[in-house]
């Protein structure tokens, strides 16, 4: 696995592919995937492609709801 680009969640785009979040906590890509499918991590498909809102992730591992 490849060392983490990111020095913060500020330096983060709004939208995350699963593949950017499994770099983010230091998991395999199928591992960010059963957090999704297993787990309830929130994410939306745009295009047929899932995305994960870093509000959302931030929360999700906080374990708080976002507030719409």
């Amino acid at each position: 696995m490849r060392e983490n680009t990111y020095i913060d969640f500020h330096d983060l785009p709004l939208l995350l592919t699963p593949s950017q979040v499994a770099e983010l906590l230091g998991i395999p890509i199928d591992a960010a995937y059963d957090l999704i499918r297993k787990h309830g991590l929130p994410y939306t498909e745009l295009d047929g492609q899932v995305s994960i809102r870093k509000d959302e992730l931030i929360c999700w591992l906080a374990g708080k709801e976002v507030s719409q």
